[in-house]
């Protein structure tokens, strides 16, 4: 299953071509200061995760986006045409393993940015956090996005990771001119190693070109 987009909202009428995120990946990390955490929340499977703070440079913000109840509207910059970004996370069960072998699990949360509108037609770009709680706090280790590069005027890749020791694999499905909203048919693992702290891309690896 690949990371889809709530199907509680109308569907909207206004789509705007998602651009690549991959030039800016590693930079996310650091954008997030660790978050406290208090008792048994310390244990990451117990993590209030929907409101806990992602990167800001996913959709676009210039500071750390703070989730309330799975959701926030920020500013952005990264799109012109939509000057306002809702951002929703937590749709989906979090993805846990081991990246680092020590200790409990890391954990993946899937966040999406979109025009507010409504479905997958409303949403730009896709990315899955990758969270460790180290001591006290909840850190961010770092953010997975499409290596795939997106054709134009089509819908953003949804993305689903798997965490093992030392690496994340990212499945992206990604659209063709011809796929309708709910089955983008192409499709592209990439591996990203965990190396010295810091998650880093492979070479993207097509295994379904999409069709039409």
């Amino acid at each position: 299953m690949y990371a889809g987009v709530p199907t509680d909202h109308a569907e909207a009428v206004h789509r705007v071509r998602s651009s690549h995120l991959a030039a800016v990946a590693l930079v996310f990390v650091c954008a997030v200061p660790p978050t406290a955490l208090a008792g048994s929340a310390r244990d990451i499977r117990k993590v209030a995760w929907r409101e806990v703070a992602v990167p800001g440079a996913i959709c676009g913000a210039k500071e750390p986006i703070r989730l309330h109840n799975g959701r926030a509207v920020v500013a952005s910059s990264r799109w012109r045409a939509v000057p306002r970004v809702t951002v929703t996370a937590g749709w989906n069960p979090l993805v846990y393993g081991n990246l680092d072998g020590i200790g409990q699990d890391e954990a993946a949360l899937v966040v999406g940015c979109s025009n507010g509108g409504g479905t997958a037609s409303a949403y730009l770009a896709f990315a899955q956090v990758i969270f460790a709680v180290k001591g006290r706090a909840l850190r961010v280790v770092g953010v997975v996005v499409p290596q795939q590069r997106q054709r134009p005027n089509t819908l953003p890749t949804l993305l689903t990771v798997r965490i093992a020791r030392g690496k994340v694999i990212a499945h992206e499905a990604w659209y063709g001119p011809k796929d309708g909203t709910c089955c983008p048919s192409g499709r592209t693992t990439t591996v990203w190693r965990y190396v010295r702290g810091t998650l880093r891309a492979g070479a993207p690896r097509v295994t379904r070109l999409p069709s039409g």
